[in-house]
């Protein structure tokens, strides 16, 4: 129902805004107590809902952390997949971040591996993992350092864990007993792990460090990327209890820098230089003769570097747009292009690193690189000249999933870059993937951003092109049938609800001599193999969240289209009389004061209720008695997280995050927290709520519903 696409950034807002909030509300214990502060509300439902955060926040160290909290009113019963972005190869296994778990990997044919086991699920995204001996120890999104016992791949146990003050951790590296982190937004953060089940705090910093995503160690200094002050800090770790910032290297010293702020996604030691992934700079060489004051000697011009590994004179640098780089820095001046391996349309392709650094690592000829909706893939690099690609191996349901429908024991999801996807949920514990597919469809690369299944299909909406058809009668194999492409509908579409044997998809695109651009579509879908859009309504605005009640079709708009007939209509619920079914009448429009343009929305109906979610915190409900005329019945101040909203009985969901009794629509009351999870959109069946997310894969719960 949502295109997540377009909000990521607001989610890394939620992510700051829970953080927040952990540092407010935590027990006085953790030494982050502040009064919870009070709210100026004429809501009833200000007071409930801060009750339940409090409870929440105050954990115990047997609940488990989902995105940095635990549960209330909630049980977790199992978790699948999501993206990786660390890798380490130790001999022939293969540890990674699988979302919010490590996972082992069999790796005797390097090409070809094969899952073993995993860990159990851990605070948030698995951002950065080292291994030493038969301990793993991973960095977590919402954490700080977890120890995993790896002598039994099949299986991983956790044994040891710390986090600073402000949990959530992006890079590791480990030196003579010592862990070096990253973190976001705690700054550099040391920990003693000479026991490793007794990992002991050596430094925090006494106050927020700024956002770190990558580090590195030459000769007892740390370099570190600080995205929030824009620098590579430099610190003196003689004393790993008592670092030293002596020195930085503004982003703003970067070859581009000019064009913006610059960037640098990642950084290693180089023997006695740095070595930097920057970007739209490419590789950057640093000379740290003078340890304090790094300066640039040398660059090799990328689009989109995002990652790197060195061995020896040779770098392997993972740039977003152009593949893998080989380079040659004997002579670190001028660095040169040894061999590449490119990325090409239709054929293997990275997604674009919005997150931290992209993990890499090399071991015997191959390199092993991690990529959030492609999963990991190996290059053999025994011939630095002539790089190929020989394998891979797919994570479950990674990246930013975006809509999940039930049918049975059957669950159906689509991902903003991960295609379509079947999950057997026979055993809610230990769900099952059966299917992906991720291709390209007509050269566009898939972007789903609506979802529905019915009788043995599925019907996707999707941004780069409107729609195509699986039959799923066989959910382990299902079949494209039909597909509409933009040649004869827009360019793509943002949602899709069905009727009958009609479909109507939310359009958007610019307008040319044989189509509109948007509006509502109209697609005959009574032959699945054939789909055809037989009609489309032009009406204000754009972006439309679909609903469909009571024989009538209602829009939200999702922003302004400030081009329509020179007018700037406010952000408003239209309302489609479908007497005639291919030819949708607009009979009323209801202008929303609450909206903004581009607010993040999201609508849902039980078919005698309309719900509207406005982030930050506003649930609309409209009573559908009259279908033509929605009365508004109540107006909530309710936080939500994310925008999705989903109505069970008298049960409503918010965000993915947070449940509400409305049994009252005009005084909900909290009923529960699944956790912080970054949830686009999540499916109920009975007492159990599946969950999917942004990388961190799906999972389920089970409702503690209080009687």
């Amino acid at each position: 129902m949502k295109n997540p696409s377009n909000q990521i950034l607001l989610a890394c807002m939620v992510i700051s805004l829970v953080t927040l909030s952990c540092q407010f509300l935590a027990p006085a214990e953790n030494d982050r107590s502040t009064p919870v502060p009070e709210i100026e509300s004429g809501k009833e439902t200000a007071k409930p809902f801060l009750e339940g955060i409090t409870d929440l926040f105050r954990q115990t160290s047997g609940q488990v952390n989902i995105g940095g909290v635990s549960p209330q009113g909630f049980t977790l019963l199992g978790q699948l997949g999501g993206s990786t972005q660390a890798v380490f190869v130790k001999g022939d296994l293969a540890f990674l971040g699988q979302g919010p778990r490590v996972a082992a990997l069999d790796i005797s044919h390097p090409d070809a591996p094969k899952w073993l086991g995993e860990s159990e699920v851990l605070p948030g995204l698995v951002t950065g993992l080292e291994v030493i001996d038969r301990n793993a120890y991973a960095v977590t999104l919402y954490g700080g350092l977890t120890v995993l016992d790896i002598g039994n791949p099949a299986e991983i146990k956790k044994v040891g864990y710390v986090e600073p003050k402000v949990a959530g951790c992006e890079g590791i590296l480990i030196d003579d007993n010592t862990a070096y982190m990253a973190c976001n937004s705690a700054g550099l953060f040391i920990a003693d792990i000479r026991d490793p089940r007794q990992p002991k705090t050596l430094f925090e910093s006494s106050a927020p460090g700024g956002a770190d995503f990558s580090v590195a160690l030459v000769n007892n200094r740390i370099y570190i990327v600080n995205t929030t002050l824009h620098e590579l800090e430099v610190f003196n770790v003689e004393n790993p209890q008592k670092p030293v910032k002596v020195g930085a290297l503004p982003f703003s010293a970067l070859p581009t820098a000019e064009q913006g702020t610059g960037s640098i996604a990642s950084v290693r030691s180089c023997g006695k230089y740095l070595c930097l992934a920057a970007g739209q700079d490419g590789l950057v060489i640093l000379d740290i003769s003078q340890e304090d004051q790094p300066t640039m000697i040398g660059h090799l011009d990328t689009q989109s570097a995002s990652g790197l590994v060195v061995e020896g004179d040779t770098v392997y640098l993972a740039d977003d747009m152009d593949g893998v780089h080989i380079i040659d820095v004997t002579d670190p001046v001028n660095p040169a292009q040894v061999g590449q391996l490119p990325t090409a349309v239709g054929g293997w392709e990275l997604t674009v690193k919005e997150h931290g650094e992209r993990g890499l690592y090399l071991q015997d000829g191959r390199l092993w690189v991690t990529d959030p909706a492609f999963g990991l893939i190996i290059v053999d690099v025994a011939d630095l000249a002539q790089p190929r690609l020989t394998g891979g191996y797919m994570t479950p349901l990674p990246d930013v999933l975006s809509d999940i429908r039930l049918d049975g024991k059957i669950a159906y999801v689509t991902g903003r870059y991960s295609g379509f996807r079947t999950v057997d949920i026979s055993n809610p514990k230990k769900p099952a993937e059966l299917f992906y597919d991720d291709e390209r469809k007509n050269l566009n690369l898939q972007t789903p951003s609506g979802l529905q299944v019915r009788d043995g299909f599925a019907y996707i909406a999707d941004m780069n092109y409107p729609f195509h058809i699986y039959d799923v009668s066989d959910p382990a194999k299902p079949v494209e049938r039909g597909a509409v492409f933009d040649e004869k509908a827009s360019d793509g579409a943002f949602d899709i609800v069905l009727n009958g044997s009609l479909a109507y998809l939310s359009g958007w695109g610019g307008p040319d001599a044989f189509y509109p651009g948007k509006g509502i579509w109209v697609v005959d879908i009574a032959h699945p193999d054939a789909p055809e859009a037989v009609n489309f309504i032009d009406t204000a605005n754009e972006r439309w969240i679909l609903a469909l009640a009571k024989n009538h079709l209602y829009a939200l708009d999702g922003s302004m289209d400030r081009n329509y007939e020179g007018q700037k209509e406010p952000i408003a619920l239209r309302v489609f009389d479908l007497a005639d079914p291919q030819k949708p009448t607009e009979v009323r429009t209801i202008p929303l004061a609450e909206a903004q343009n581009l607010s993040p929305m999201d609508m849902t109906t039980d078919g005698s209720r309309l719900y509207i979610h406005i982030l930050p915190a506003t649930v609309l409900i409209f009573d559908l008695a009259e279908p033509d005329n929605p009365k508004r019945i109540a107006a909530d101040s309710i936080p939500g997280g994310a925008p999705d909203i989903y109505i069970d009985g008298k049960y409503l969901y918010l965000g993915g995050s947070a449940v509400y009794d409305i049994l009252k629509p005009d005084k909900p009351e909290f009923a529960g927290l699944l956790g912080n999870l970054q949830t686009w959109d999540l499916a109920v069946d009975k007492d159990l709520v599946y969950v999917i997310t942004t990388y961190q894969g799906m999972y389920i719960f089970r409702f503690d519903e209080k009687k």
